[in-house]
């Protein structure tokens, strides 16, 4: 991973796991992420992305939104999704 153009490892924890249709993970610090997925057709899947750091104390939720880390990660994802799709998209 990749923050404030610094390169770092973190290890994450599976909290919820449905195949084919949910993960959900959380960081060390507490905050989760969660993708839901939807067939929308055969060959194409919504995919929608939750950062959640309701679970963190108020202090480092005021943090995270100071350092705008929300939109920051909402823009990654958004590569992400973006990477996955060229990668995997069928013709």
């Amino acid at each position: 991973m990749k923050q404030f153009g610094v390169r770092y490892r973190i290890t994450s924890t599976v909290t919820c796991f449905e195949d084919g249709r949910l993960v959900e993970w959380s960081s060390p610090a507490g905050h989760r992420w969660r993708w839901e997925l939807t067939p929308l057709t055969p060959t194409s899947t919504r995919v929608t992305e939750t950062f959640d750091y309701s679970t963190v104390p108020a202090v480092q939720g005021t943090v995270f939104e100071l350092l705008g880390v929300p939109r920051k990660n909402a823009a990654g994802i958004e590569a992400t999704l973006r990477q996955l799709a060229s990668r995997y998209a069928r013709a």
